[in-house]
């Protein structure tokens, strides 16, 4: 498997890294890229199943930032309010585009999903 990933932080390669237990915020535990000089450059991302890379790499603050727009976004969809899909294709009309990654925002646009999505369980309950 020849991936050749490049830090876009620093250049320097990106290396894959297996996680011994640590999963992401899904529950899995499929690895992660990390900068070859990680943790001193800070960026990673996590990996699938096949070793590719779940999103665009990022520091911890955007890393973060996407796990909590994630835990907003999925309370739609895992509550049964909408299908997974169609919850995506809502906040796409919402952001104006519609093809949304959290994976691939930066913090703004993540703070922009909690905010919308917050919004919409609010005027639920």
């Amino acid at each position: 498997m020849g991936f050749d990933h490049v830090c876009p932080a620093c250049g320097k390669h990106m290396v894959f890294q297996k996680r011994s237990g640590n999963k992401d915020h899904r529950g899995r535990d499929n690895g992660r890229w990390v900068c070859a000089r990680f943790p001193k450059c800070g960026i990673a991302v996590s990996a699938r199943s096949d070793k590719s890379m779940a999103g665009d790499p990022a520091d911890s603050e955007c890393r973060r930032a996407r796990i909590k727009a994630h835990d907003a976004f999925d309370l739609i969809w895992k509550r049964g309010i909408m299908s997974r899909s169609v919850a995506y294709n809502w906040l796409g009309c919402q952001l104006g585009n519609s093809d949304i990654h959290i994976g691939q925002m930066d913090v703004d646009q993540c703070n922009e999903v909690v905010k919308i999505c917050t919004e919409f369980m609010r005027e639920r309950e």
